[in-house]
């Protein structure tokens, strides 16, 4: 592994470094990786050794600590994952996606860095003590089950490493832990869930969190001769949100803390209320879809109450959406028309790229909007698209198509928002009045 700067803020530039360069050591210290170099760079004064190409030795370099910081490097190469999972979402992709989603990674790194999800089960006692000397916390952790056959039979492994004993040594190093079970009906769910979150609860507060999300199941399963999975229906989520919110009363009197949280698709799917705002605490598995939209109608609702502004008035704006949240932007967008006289319309996108059980706003692609669109969209209209759509950083479709195809398709201009409301009333402001660039 090789640690290569590909960019150098204008603070950085000033100690010599160059993009380009690959570090070898800090402060005496080999490092491999981005967290090595963080581990290893919090000193004052921070001694570089690098490589750089063209020169035959390697040089030194003496920088600040704030200059450390504005070096940017290049993504490492995932470790990659070595499990068989009967629900991964990767193997239900069709072909033509951004070559990234084809990637299975299975990084500790990653975890810490970004917030993504590993599960431990082959992870080496070196990289394990290296998450503890180091103190990576937090981390992401897939425990779906902590019954071993029925974990390895998710994973689709013969053997895998003892979750509970995994998390037992990362929680007395002092790792906080966020869990997820992918609730897979007829597999993990019913006495197998209850042992579970009884078996993780006694870890608290190490393990801070768990979240219960649906399997993700797209219509190339069958063609692809994947494992027979059943969806959550209406009814199945009835029933679950029942049982949980009786594990939940019995944490909060147990340890204060709601401690597990269902997705929000769980309480849409069974017609159900989501619980009060203050049951999320802050909020630890809003990436994973727990507490997006109860944060979401909290923050607007709030502000509502708060003195008005001017009206938005102007050219006419749709917005873009799942058909998951679609009731809930709705009501959003209703309440803007009404107070503040924006020409608003929602546009609930169904997913046909991947079939009618896929409904969150993340996964819809962009031949998906245009054919939604594409009928009856008018010359003049502006289309907002939720950043949660796009590749962060390369404003990307899943579909591989560009906010600028996207707009060439549709003959309209496309502009990308944020999905919180006052950014996004921001964005509205500046694209009703035209002055959006």
């Amino acid at each position: 592994m090789a640690l290569v700067i590909e960019r150098v803020g204008s603070a950085a530039a000033a100690g010599g470094v160059q993009a380009g360069d690959t570090i070898l050591a800090v402060n005496g210290h080999r490092v491999r990786d981005e967290l090595e170099y963080r581990f290893y760079s919090g000193e004052e004064t921070v001694a570089l050794e690098i490589r750089r190409p063209g020169v035959p030795r390697p040089l030194t370099r003496t920088i600040t600590r704030a200059q450390s910081r504005g070096l940017v490097f290049a993504p490492p190469v995932p470790i990659r994952c070595s499990n068989h999972c009967i629900f991964c979402f990767v193997d239900q992709l069709p072909e033509g996606l951004r070559p990234s989603l084809y990637v299975k990674d299975e990084d500790y790194r990653l975890s810490f860095l970004n917030g993504t999800f590993v599960t431990f089960s082959a992870i080496s006692e070196t990289s394990l003590q290296k998450i503890c000397s180091m103190r990576l916390s937090p981390l992401y952790v897939s425990v779906h089950a902590t019954d071993p056959k029925v974990r390895n039979r998710m994973l689709g492994r013969s053997e895998s490493r003892d979750i509970l004993e995994t998390i037992r040594t990362l929680t007395r190093a002092g790792i906080v832990l966020h869990a997820q079970v992918v609730l897979c009906p007829g597999i993990n769910d019913g006495e197998v869930l209850s042992r579970t979150i009884d078996d993780l609860s006694r870890f608290f507060p190490g393990v801070a969190s768990v979240a219960v999300v649906p399997v993700g199941l797209t219509k190339y399963r069958k063609e692809k001769g994947l494992y027979p999975l059943r969806p959550a229906t209406r009814q199945y989520s009835i029933a679950l949100i029942r049982e949980v919110e009786r594990i939940q009363a019995a944490c909060r009197a147990a340890c204060g803390s709601t401690f597990v949280y269902l997705s929000d698709e769980f309480y849409i799917k069974a017609g159900r209320r989501f619980p009060p705002y203050a049951c999320y605490g802050d909020f630890p598995q809003l990436e994973n879809g727990v507490g997006m939209i109860p944060l979401f109608e909290h923050s607007w609702k709030r502000k509502s109450r708060t003195a008005g502004r001017r009206p938005l008035r102007g050219r006419k704006v749709l917005v873009v959406t799942g058909t998951l949240a679609y009731p809930h932007i709705a009501e959003y967008l209703r309440h803007l028309m009404e107070t503040r006289g924006v020409n608003v319309r929602p546009i609930a996108v169904r997913n046909r790229f991947f079939g009618p059980r896929v409904t969150v706003a993340g996964l819809l692609t962009a031949r998906d909007i245009i054919e939604t669109l594409e009928p009856t969209i008018r010359q003049g209209s502006v289309v907002l698209v939720p950043d949660v759509m796009l590749k962060d950083g390369e404003d990307l479709f899943l579909d591989d198509v560009s906010l600028p195809e996207l707009a060439e398709a549709l003959g309209a201009e496309v502009k990308k928002v944020p999905s919180y409301p006052e950014a996004f009333e921001r964005v509205l402001e500046r694209v009703a009045l035209g002055a959006y660039k």
